[in-house]
């Protein structure tokens, strides 16, 4: 019998995946602290009525860091499939190949829409990374056109809105800008990529 594992970075992620399953009616494992297990049962019976985490299911969400730290994973051995979103995270040396390496019998997936490291490190079991195989999706033109995505309208500030304001890179590769330009109701994030 299989059992599969699907995997995220933060537990407000885990909560969303979780509760994907449960509008899907799949029962699962969460693995997490109590307190968070009790949050997404909550999000469960929000959203379908009813609780979807059964202990003892053959399918489980978890949280990077909790596999990471956890001591108790005797039934990581069960696990026949990981999969992981942001796929472009998982090498050997970080966080993401010490929680996976945990599932020995299992096989992987890692999907992403940016599959390009900024630090140049190779997503390659042959590199620095997990992966065997990779398999090129359609471009989002080719979405678009084939009515699949909306259309896109690129709306951003003129640069010159934000000029002599300090600027740092945030954990997430985004650049945050500390000081308000005139007409925005919150400090800004955008995206490095």
């Amino acid at each position: 019998a299989m059992h599969a594992i699907a995997v995220r970075d933060l537990c407000e992620l885990v909560g969303q995946m979780s509760t994907t399953l449960a509008k899907l009616g799949v029962p699962h494992r969460i693995i997490s602290p109590n307190t968070v297990i009790r949050e997404i049962v909550q999000l469960h019976m929000r959203a379908t009525g009813r609780s979807y985490h059964d202990a003892s299911a053959r399918v489980a969400v978890a949280g990077v860091d909790t596999l990471v730290r956890r001591d108790d994973l005797a039934w990581a051995e069960r696990v026949t499939l990981w999969v992981c979103d942001e796929g472009h995270h998982l090498l050997k040396s970080n966080k993401w190949g010490k929680a996976l390496a945990r599932f020995p019998n299992a096989r992987g997936l890692g999907v992403t829409a940016t599959p390009v490291r900024a630090d140049g490190k190779g997503l390659g079991r042959h590199a620095d990374g997990l992966m065997d195989t990779m398999v090129l999706g359609p471009e989002t033109r080719d979405l678009i056109d084939a009515g699949k995505l909306s259309r896109l309208t690129n709306r951003s500030p003129t640069w010159e809105r934000f000029s002599g304001l300090t600027a740092w890179t945030g954990p997430r590769d985004g650049v945050c800008l500390h000081d308000r330009p005139p007409g925005l109701a919150k400090p800004a994030c955008f995206s490095a990529r």
